[in-house]
């Protein structure tokens, strides 16, 4: 904890995996949020945590309305561009209900790094028009799509 005063709190993930950061960071959140009715907290100096939704989930199990919002590595282009300057930058949102909960858990890229090396793995192309090779050539190859960049997801 580097610093946390009231209603928000501030972590330094001290380079460690960003699945257990991640699930103490929403943890405490869940916490704090149940003493002043709301919590922020801020994460940095971490990896790659997985799942958004899952730490939006947990708050919404406790109750909690949760939004989970994470930066990335640049991976997407800008409009009309080919070379990557956008994080995938996944974000999450987690609402409890009576009836049917929310749960939302999406990348702002036109397709994910997982679903990328998944088709790696199976050999498969990825659809036209998704992204680029290092040169900035549309490709359907994902080991290209995944040295080069990507569109932003609608396009």
């Amino acid at each position: 904890m580097v610093r946390e005063a009231g209603h928000w709190a501030l972590i330094d993930g001290g380079s460690q995996p960003g699945y257990l950061v991640a699930y103490r960071a929403m943890e405490h959140a869940i916490q704090r949020s149940g003493v002043h009715g709301s919590a922020l907290v801020g994460v940095y100096n971490t990896s790659h945590c997985g799942m958004a939704g899952y730490y939006a989930d947990m708050a919404r199990k406790a109750d909690r309305v949760a939004l989970l919002f994470a930066d990335c590595l640049p991976r997407i282009t800008a409009f009309g561009g080919t070379e990557a300057v956008l994080g995938t930058n996944p974000l999450a949102v987690g609402i409890p209900s009576n009836t049917i909960p929310v749960l939302l858990d999406m990348s702002t890229a036109s397709i994910t790094n997982g679903d990328l090396l998944v088709a790696m793995r199976e050999g498969k192309p990825i659809a036209e028009g998704l992204a680029f090779d290092p040169q900035g050539n549309p490709t359907t190859y994902p080991s290209e799509a995944s040295k080069g960049s990507v569109r932003p997801f609608g396009g």
